[in-house]
């Protein structure tokens, strides 16, 4: 039985989980912020930041871009909720955001020559698997129709015995 354009409009069905997703983003982005400082605070980091420059721009991305990402996931949550139309194309352009800074640190963890190959293979899997996980989401905003159904700005005519 195929639901009615009235029963996709809003959130429910897949945009459940992705609300719950997108709610617990920015928390865990500032988690991974809190933790990126102190890492780059270590006595042992500051040695190799000062012996190879692809730490110092590694240490730049993770704050920086973890902090910008924090930011427009806060406003991606207000376009979420008020059902903004630009909320699909702002979330498309988030994750490609997310998933080229995940190359970009891919590349610097591979550039640095001290990193071990485990180090190098966990870096590598979590950025397959962000691509992967975010991707998914993006393909499901774009292509569904309770998506387009939801974030479209429609105004229902009044019924006919309001016409008067």
């Amino acid at each position: 039985m195929q639901k009615t354009e009235q029963q996709l409009r809003g959130i429910g069905g897949w945009l459940i989980p992705f609300a719950i997703c997108l709610v617990v983003l920015p928390i865990n982005l500032l988690s991974a912020y809190a933790k990126a400082v102190h890492v780059f605070e270590f006595p042992a980091f500051q040695a190799h930041v000062s012996a190879d420059p692809s730490w110092k721009a590694l240490s730049f991305l993770e704050t920086t871009a973890v902090a910008i990402a924090a930011l427009l996931s806060i406003i991606l949550i207000f376009l979420f909720f008020l059902k903004n139309p630009a909320f699909p194309a702002a979330y498309s352009l988030f994750v490609g955001l997310l998933i080229a800074k995940a190359i970009i640190h891919t590349y610097l963890v591979f550039s640095i020559p001290v990193t071990t190959q485990a180090f190098r293979n966990g870096i590598l899997l979590r950025a397959v698997q962000t691509s992967l996980f975010w991707g998914a989401w993006c393909a499901y905003m774009l292509r569904s129709r309770r998506v387009r159904l939801t974030f479209t700005r429609r105004i229902d005519p009044p019924p006919d015995s309001a016409l008067g």
